[in-house]
């Protein structure tokens, strides 16, 4: 939910509205101006802000993340007018960290909401256009603490108003859009009550020791830029700690080779094996 967004575009919407509302995709209300809903009071989209945490809402928004820690997460989204409804599996390729199950659960929860979809002769699609790369998203981020991310997409956006005439000549109504969305998210609770056992398993196994091939990030650098980034760490609640001024051997990103590394007392040292770091 973004409150500045929404707030923007109702109070537009109500000012440029035809009574009653009119179809026509010509009329001004399927026109928004710039700056739209999608934006917040400061003109970030903060569907990009879950793992960097600039703005206030995000900030927010994670200290309760961090306390639930979901199993199931759905973004609910709108596209364009003429898409048609988009849910998971998402598009390849997957990041390597996301496992087996993560990916076979989102295809077992696609089939669930295809076969109401199928039912009603609604049109839709999977996996084509959005992938589950960049990190900061509100199915991206879930999925790399474990949980089943997923993005959900209606066709409609600030354009379509309270009913539009679609690309196909289809009329697309504001109740069309919430019924979508609402059995999408009944669809997604049923199949999560029904694999309640198995979505525990897996939850519990992706916070178990991971055989990586390197056990430590170590960051030298500027201080202030280091202590931004450990602020950063802790409302994400990953754990970091500081050299003591021994040398250490890895691979250096700087050259790209295995070589050792100098630390002092400013050095931050990031591991990977215990519990909160893990998922990360």
């Amino acid at each position: 939910m973004n409150p500045d967004g929404r707030e923007r575009y109702v109070n537009w919407y109500y000012q440029f509205k035809n009574s009653p509302n009119t179809v026509d995709p010509n009329s001004k209300e399927h026109h928004e101006p710039w700056l739209n809903g999608r934006a917040n009071h400061y003109m970030f989209d903060l569907n990009r802000d879950w793992a960097w945490l600039t703005q206030t809402e995000s900030q927010q928004r994670i200290k309760f993340y961090n306390k639930w820690l979901p199993h199931v997460h759905v973004d609910f989204h709108e596209q364009g007018v003429d898409n048609p409804y988009y849910f998971a599996p998402a598009a390849e390729p997957f990041h390597e960290v996301i496992t087996d199950f993560q990916r076979e659960f989102q295809t077992t929860v696609g089939k669930n909401h295809a076969k109401y979809f199928d039912a009603n002769g609604w049109f839709y699609f999977t996996k084509e256009v959005f992938d589950l790369l960049y990190p900061s998203y509100g199915d991206t981020y879930p999925t790399y603490n474990g949980s089943i991310g997923m993005t959900y997409e209606q066709g409609g956006s600030g354009r379509a108003g309270l009913g539009v005439i679609t690309s196909l000549g289809d009329t697309l109504t504001l109740k069309d859009r919430i019924l979508h969305h609402h059995t999408t998210g009944l669809s997604t609770l049923e199949i999560a009550s029904q694999n309640v056992l198995r979505l525990n398993q897996e939850f519990k196994k992706f916070y178990q020791p991971k055989n990586y091939k390197y056990k430590s990030y170590v960051l030298n650098g500027n201080p202030d830029k280091l202590n931004a980034l450990t602020k950063l760490l802790e409302q994400h609640e990953i754990e970091y700690g500081w050299a003591t001024g021994k040398t250490a051997k890895g691979f250096n990103y700087s050259t790209g080779k295995n070589s050792p590394i100098k630390t002092s007392a400013n050095t931050l040292v990031i591991g990977t094996e215990s519990k909160k770091n893990r998922r990360s």
